[in-house]
């Protein structure tokens, strides 16, 4: 089972809180960003462009305190 249940970022660790069915998986290529404990759970590409891939819905963040430090942690990377 691939399934993420929990994940660990650049700011902070999270367990999943999935408001249906959890259907996460992990992301390969790129810079790893966010780890999980079913493997690489987000990656980060800063090239010409800039692109996130997450593995796992935003949703499941456990609140929305973890949505908005999450979400800023990403728009700070972007020029």
């Amino acid at each position: 089972d691939t399934s993420q249940t929990s994940v660990t970022g650049p700011i902070n660790s999270y367990t999943l809180a999935y408001p249906f069915t959890n259907y996460s998986d992990t992301v390969n290529g790129a810079s790893v960003t966010w780890t999980g404990n079913a493997g690489n759970a987000a990656t980060e590409d800063s090239g010409a462009g800039y692109a996130t891939f997450w593995g796992f819905p935003w949703e499941a963040l456990p609140n929305a305190s973890a949505e908005q430090t999450e979400l800023a942690y990403v728009l700070g990377l972007c020029p």
